[in-house]
């Protein structure tokens, strides 16, 4: 039986998840970050691993359930809710790992978006403002899709 990654895991204080080199990370939560020897991708795998799936299988659901092929949110946690999303290929070193959970709004600015997470507090990014707004938007769609099924369900 494989060991999970200690002190890695993804909770409702996460806020993102990104690549500090090619076996190191940095998860940024709330009120603290830690760096971990890791890859984003090994970290996100484990996490969906935690929880009864594989990345590639949090992959494939997102893409039936919201038609699209590439660039994918997926579900970490179907009973807390928890949404990460890409912004680049989940392949890029450059990718960032958002929790659509954390995100209260977004803006551009300057050379990239500025984040107000649901704490109040507020984080820049380098990215596009349009493919992170097309994320989000995906992100948000899985979400209520999520909450239709447990509605359901319940």
């Amino acid at each position: 039986m494989k060991k999970s990654i200690v002190g890695c895991e993804i909770s409702s204080n996460t806020v993102l998840i990104r690549n500090k080199g090619e076996r190191e990370a940095e998860i940024l939560y709330y009120n603290n970050s830690i760096t971990v020897p890791y890859s984003s991708k090994k970290i996100i795998d484990n996490n969906c691993k935690l929880f009864g799936s594989s990345l590639n299988g949090r992959i494939e659901s997102s893409k039936e359930w919201l038609g699209y092929d590439y660039k994918l949110p997926i579900i970490i946690d179907e009973i807390r809710n928890l949404v990460l999303f890409p912004t680049r290929s989940i392949d890029s070193p450059k990718n960032i790992w958002l929790s659509f959970n954390a995100i209260d709004d977004y803006n551009s600015y300057k050379d990239g978006i500025e984040l107000t997470l649901k704490n109040g507090k507020k984080i820049f990014i380098k990215e596009s403002f349009n493919v992170f707004e097309s994320q989000y938007i995906r992100a948000s769609k899985l979400h209520k899709r999520i909450e239709k099924i447990k509605a359901t369900i319940i």
